[in-house]
Order: C-alpha cells, then structure tokens, then sequence
C-alpha cells in the first residue's frame, strides 16, 4: 500500500515538473511571452513653447495650449513663466524648459 501511493506521488511530482517545460504548439516561432511592465508615473510631456496673449501665459505642450490650473497627462500645470513651465504630480514638481541645458545662454 505504501508503494502505491509513494508511486503516485512521484508520478504526480514528475508531471508537475514536465508541465513547466511544456510549449503551446500554437504559439508563432520565436514566441516570447509579454513581461509585465511595472507602473510608472506618466511620461514628462514635452514643452514647445510659451505664448503671452493679451496678459495671459500660455503653455504650448505635446501640440496643445495649456494655462495655469489645467492637466496635461495627469501632471497638474501650476506655474507658466517666461521660460518654464512647472508641473506638479504626486507632491513632487517638475520643471519643463524650452531648451536643454547644452543649450542654454546666460543673459
């Protein structure tokens, strides 16, 4: 009695090991499985340029106009000045430059 269930105990251990190597038959050559991605905050939108129009700021990001007080992809715009733009998400700001660091002047 013992023998049996010793020999479908291992059967059963054989089998679960062999499942984890099987293939799917359908699957396209070359198949990889999608890797989960982990959540990340939302991509830095891209700021294009600052409009002032009749006293107003205005922010031209990702090809749209934007003011103070509005979203842009889930990041709060809370400041527009001459040459930034200050975006806020999740406690913690962000500035938004027309120019790289590389291309910057001092004035």
């Amino acid at each position: 009695m013992v023998k049996i269930i010793l020999i479908g105990l291992f059967s059963s251990l054989s089998l679960c090991v062999q499942s984890e190597t099987l293939t799917d038959p359908t699957a396209p050559l070359n198949f990889q499985p999608a890797k989960v991605a982990k959540l990340s905050k939302a991509p830095l939108p891209q700021l294009q340029s600052i409009v002032v129009k009749a006293g107003e700021q205005q922010a031209i990001i990702n090809n749209k106009s934007y003011q103070e007080g509005q979203r842009v992809g889930g990041y709060l715009v809370t400041k527009i000045k001459r040459d930034k733009v200050l975006l806020k998400y999740k406690n913690k700001v962000y500035t938004l430059t027309l120019y790289s660091e590389s291309e910057r002047f001092s004035y």
